[in-house]
Order: C-alpha cells, then sequence, then structure tokens
C-alpha cells in the first residue's frame, strides 16, 4: 500500500452542496480512524482544517437560504412601466385648462417629471423609491383629488416588488462570494493536513494514518470520477456524485457489503476496481484475492444526499428546507 495520497479529487468541480459533504466526511473519518493520538502537528493542522470548515458549513447554509432570482428583470420592467403610466397622467393634468389641476398636478410633476430613467435598473429603482416616498409625504392629497391614486398604488407596489428581488439577488450574490472564499481556505488547510499525514506516514510511523489515508485515496479516487458540471440550479447538488459512486462497479452478489475500506487504495494511480472472478467470490463481505469488492450501483450506503436519507430518490434544492444531510458510509479499520 502507498504511504502517498492519491490526488485525483477535482474539488473545484463539485456543487456547493457536493463539496460541503466532502469537507464533513474527511474530517468524521479522521475523528473514527485517528483517535486520541498525541500527535502536535497533526493535532495543530486539523484544528486549522475544522475551523476552516465551520466557514464552509456557514457559507453554504447562507447560500441555499439565498437562492437567486430569475424575476428581477420583469419586476424592474414593471416598475419601470407603471412609473411611465403614472407620470404620463400627471403630464395630461399639468396641461388642462383647469387651473386648480395644473397647479396640483405641477407639484406632482415636478418630483417624477424632472429626470428620465437611468438605464441602468439600480438607478431608476432608487429614484422612483425617493419619488414615491416624498409624493406621499407631500403630494398624496392632491394624488387622490387628481384621481391618479389607483395608478400611484401599482406604481408603489411594483417598486417595491422589484426592491425585495434587488435585495434577494444581493443576498445570493454575498453568499456565493462567502461560499467561494470559505472553499479556498478549506482546499489550503486541505493540502497542509495532507502534507501533515504524508510527513509522518514515511518519516515517523507507517501506521498511525494508514486507515485514514487509504479512505482519502478512495474518496479522491470517487470525487475524481465525477462528470463536469452543468450549468444550471444548484438543487442538484448531490446528484452528479451520487450517479458515479458505482459507476465502474459490478452489482453486489451473495449479499456483499457496499462499504468503503481503508485498505482497499488504487494501484500505481489506478482507481477502477479490478474485477472479480466467478470462482473467487468475496466471504463475509471481504474483497477476493486479488481484487476489490464493486460498490453497488443501486446501493444507496455509498450516496451522498446533501438533505436527504439513503435512497431517498430525489434531491432538495439548496435552499435552507431540508432536515439533514447522509454522510459518506463508515469505514472499518485497516487489519
Amino acid at each position: 500500500m502507498t504511504n502517498l495520497i492519491v490526488r485525483k479529487a477535482r474539488l473545484a468541480s463539485l456543487k456547493n452542496g457536493e463539496y460541503y459533504l466532502f469537507c464533513k466526511s474527511v474530517l468524521k473519518q479522521a475523528d473514527e480512524l485517528v483517535k486520541d493520538k498525541q500527535i502536535e502537528v497533526y493535532n495543530s493542522q486539523k484544528a486549522a482544517l475544522v475551523k476552516a470548515f465551520e466557514q464552509v458549513e456557514s457559507g453554504y447554509n447562507c447560500s441555499r437560504k439565498c437562492p437567486e432570482t430569475p424575476k428581477l428583470h420583469e419586476a424592474e420592467m414593471e416598475s419601470r412601466r407603471t412609473y411611465n403610466t403614472f407620470k404620463h397622467a400627471v403630464s395630461t393634468n399639468a396641461k388642462s385648462h383647469r387651473s386648480d389641476k395644473k397647479q396640483k398636478a405641477g407639484g406632482i410633476l415636478s418630483v417624477v417629471g424632472g429626470k428620465n430613467l437611468s438605464t441602468e435598473a439600480d438607478d431608476y429603482i432608487g429614484f422612483i423609491h425617493k419619488a414615491v416616498t416624498e409624493i406621499e409625504s407631500r403630494y398624496m392629497s392632491d394624488v387622490e383629488s387628481l384621481r391618479l391614486d389607483g395608478l400611484f398604488e401599482d406604481m408603489k407596489i411594483a417598486n417595491e416588488e422589484a426592491i425585495q428581488y434587488q435585495q434577494q439577488r444581493d443576498a445570493y450574490l454575498a453568499a456565493k462570494v462567502k461560499m467561494d472564499d470559505a472553499r479556498k481556505t478549506f482546499e489550503t488547510e486541505y493540502q497542509k493536513f495532507i502534507l501533515a499525514l504524508e510527513y509522518h506516514t514515511l518519516f515517523v510511523d507507517g501506521d498511525t494514518f494508514k486507515p485514514l489515508i487509504g479512505y482519502l485515496n478512495q474518496l479522491h479516487a470517487r470525487v475524481g470520477k465525477a462528470s463536469p458540471k452543468k450549468k444550471g440550479n444548484e438543487a442538484d447538488d448531490a446528484k452528479d456524485l451520487d450517479n458515479k459512486t458505482g459507476q465502474n462497479a459490478k452489482d453486489k452478489q451473495n449479499g456483499g457489503s457496499a462499504e468503503l475500506h481503508p485498505e482497499e487504495q488504487p494501484q500505481s494511480g489506478d482507481d477502477k476496481p479490478k474485477e472479480e472472478t466467478p470462482e473467487a467470490e468475496p466471504e463475509n463481505g471481504e474483497p477476493a484475492s486479488g481484487g476489490e469488492k464493486g460498490t453497488a450501483a443501486g446501493d444507496d450506503t455509498t450516496k451522498l444526499h446533501p438533505a436527504g436519507g439513503k435512497g431517498s430518490g430525489g434531491e432538495q434544492p439548496d435552499d435552507g428546507t431540508s432536515e439533514g444531510e447522509e454522510e459518506l458510509p463508515p469505514m472499518r479499520p485497516a487489519n
């Protein structure tokens, strides 16, 4: 068995839900496979990794609660339309031969008619909001007298909706930046964590981290098989990784276990499991001589579901409504 960790994990290709589960699984297995070891370098770097994971978890939870809205453009256009309609009605009254109408409309027109709307959505939505506030405080009685209160209310409601979608967009962008920064921080600390494992294994003690290194090799191989991500909704966060879990493995036979084991590592960089021969079937869930156990494509125990239990049959969007995430399966210590 190699003492080095196979760096095949394409972490940058993982969606946020998959990335979060990857980080969580690494720390969970580090706790289970390396217990109560007084190793200063390892413990120090693991503490830094835990701190980085807390940022990933915070960024992930924030991103789930702030989905990007596709309705912002429609809301902006509706706000512009209702503003122009109200302004036109006020201008028409300002041209009336009745002096009382002209006077009342003139005051309102001084608020809405002195500026053409900017092409920048944020600018004109902010301008309309200020106009609505000023009209409500100074000219609302004139608006009602001219019977323009219905058009004014339409403009107000449309602008408030546009502002709401703008806030959702801003929250989404802020959450995305937070998650991106958290991922970069974790990856930096994770590389240091790997180096600490390898150094201790190569130069101090070759057995202490053997089970954990075996697990990381398998995890990296699984992530390395993940297909390039499609553009679109991040509701499919764990779907692609789930589909790849058992792609190159055979179906379970005779009740064979699909759990990952630390001793089952890719040899010489080859992360595909070797085929079992009919003459040497696994016994008690152990791999046959010269081969490895396959990960069954239909075995839900190896699937990652950021928002559901085993075999949930579907994915939950990153909207903060999920109850919990399923971990990678626990592993038995190496013999």
